[in-house]
């Protein structure tokens, strides 16, 4: 098979993957095979999509991502990568502190073809409201398309781990509001939601921790006046927080209804 070859089937897998992502599964993340990594150590990585934390790896495709970055302090770089790596990040080199890696998808199109499937989406995502409206515009949810966007976020610690996550100039995106591998999370985790870097008010958060025993918890949050949601983490549990936000658009023959905004944070919790 050629170079030309393989890259068109590897356009036609992301995009199959893609566009299954709302119906078959709630996350899109990253997913690093070690959170805390010692100076001059290799970050490896993997894209994920699934659900409760398990799912299928996610290859390195350019034409499926407009933003894939490293942001260290003040600094940003690109993420290095062929087409076709999977695990899609393998870096060496890093600099020393609290590390995030920032990916965002291009927009793809579902349509939803089971009504079952979409009310299970609208209820573990709070959306209530979109059913409602759906009522009030007539619209089906058997048939609707939605576009949708992934905004991913994971914070990993090279080094002393030193650092503060830092807003990453996403259209959504969840914010840390301390280094959960240097700061004392006996009194919970502040997590704020940002929508246009504006605080997020009254939007559901559901953090997903796999512990170190192998158990997987859910829970479910609600977002202040000020975008934020103070969040319980166990120690050595690797952590999941997902929101999504959904933007009302002109419906017409053969267009989304909504464009879904789906924002990912993943880190870990030392022992």
């Amino acid at each position: 098979m050629g170079c030309t070859d393989v890259l068109h089937l590897l356009r036609g897998l992301a995009l199959g993957l893609l566009v299954s992502a709302p119906v078959t599964a709630h996350e899109f993340w990253i997913e690093p095979r070690d959170f805390t990594l010692d100076a001059n150590q290799d970050l490896v990585a993997e894209l994920r999509v699934g659900e409760d934390m398990r799912g299928d790896t996610f290859p390195y495709l350019p034409p499926r991502f407009v933003r894939f970055d490293v942001l260290s302090g003040d600094e940003t770089f690109p993420m290095p990568g062929r087409i076709g790596d999977d695990p899609a990040v393998n870096v060496s080199g890093l600099p020393v502190g609290l590390l995030e890696l920032v990916y965002v998808s291009t927009a793809s199109e579902v349509t939803y073809t089971d009504a079952s499937t979409y009310a299970r989406f609208i209820e573990d995502e709070g959306l209530e409201h979109v059913a409602a409206r759906n009522a009030e515009r007539g619209l089906d949810p058997v048939g609707l398309t939605e576009a949708f966007t992934r905004y991913v976020k994971s914070l990993v610690a090279v080094g002393d781990g030193v650092g503060a996550d830092r807003v990453a100039g996403l259209k959504i995106e969840i914010v840390s509001g301390l280094n959960p591998y240097r700061d004392d999370l006996s009194d919970g985790l502040p997590l704020q939601v940002l929508l246009d870097g504006e605080p997020n008010a009254g939007t559901r958060l559901r953090l997903l921790q796999r512990h170190a025993s192998g158990e997987l918890t859910e829970d479910r949050y609600e977002t202040d006046d000020e975008g934020r949601a103070v969040v319980v983490v166990e120690p050595g549990a690797t952590v999941l927080a997902n929101v999504v936000w959904l933007e009302e658009l002109t419906a017409g023959p053969g267009k989304a209804a909504w464009h879904s905004h789906w924002a990912s944070l993943t880190f870990a919790v030392p022992n």
